[in-house]
């Protein structure tokens, strides 16, 4: 139940997310794209990617990676 609910919120708050015609995260097939080749992901190893892709610029510290993973 928990994987759907978060299927939808990624489908609700973003389709795709692009930065760049290079790289750019897809919410949709939980994946990475680079220099257009998929790299799958899995629901875990998306949010901790989507974490960083929207902090490029900031240091995400240890307690948000381990709050993206495992939640509060």
């Amino acid at each position: 139940m928990r994987s759907i609910n978060y299927k939808n919120y990624l489908l609700k708050s973003m389709r795709t997310k692009r930065e760049s015609v290079e790289y750019f995260l897809d919410a949709i097939k939980l994946c990475l794209v680079i220099r257009k080749k998929r790299i799958p992901l899995t629901r875990k190893e998306f949010k901790i990617i989507e974490l960083l892709y929207e902090n490029m610029v900031n240091i995400a510290i240890y307690r948000e990676i381990n709050e993206v993973i495992y939640g509060n």
